[in-house]
């Protein structure tokens, strides 16, 4: 909502069709941000998130539910010693996360570096050295949904 110009790194080059739409919607802002405030006062709606579609919600929520990837950086650290550190601090091996109550992990599959979580312990993780020194490295998922889903 903040409608800010999006900055550019040194080794990224602005695609020309894509910095139009940012400029259009940038001369918009004022306008984009009234309509917007029209709309929640409309609906009389507390935020964004009250607006949006029962669907749309439904599929954040399900998402917050999803599991955690995080990749073990072998550059930084072996899978043994990620699992025994994981270990010392509570956290158990197991073959399914679904134990979505427990301190647990599993490792995927099909790649012996990437180990799974449930989402509740993200916060908790976030906060291990692991995590902090760029040894373990959540993956970022994104997703599209089709309407027909």
């Amino acid at each position: 909502r903040k409608f800010q110009a999006r900055l550019f790194s040194d080794n990224e080059e602005p695609i020309a069709e894509v910095q139009e739409v940012e400029n259009l919607l940038n001369s918009f802002k004022t306008k984009l941000a009234a309509a917007l405030a029209r709309c929640r006062i409309k609906h009389d709606a507390l935020s964004i998130y009250h607006i949006l579609p029962e669907t749309v919600r439904n599929q954040e929520l399900r998402a917050s539910t999803l599991p955690l990837y995080a990749w073990i950086n072998t550059c930084k650290i072996s899978p043994e010693d990620v699992y025994y550190s994981l270990n010392k601090k509570g956290y158990n091996k197991v073959n399914s996360v679904l134990h979505i109550d427990e301190k647990v992990y599993a490792v995927d599959q099909h790649c012996y570096d990437v180990l799974i979580f449930p989402s509740h312990l993200k916060n908790d993780l976030l906060n291990t050295d692991l995590f902090k020194d760029y040894k373990l490295i959540f993956q970022v998922n994104i997703y599209f949904h089709c309407g027909s889903q």
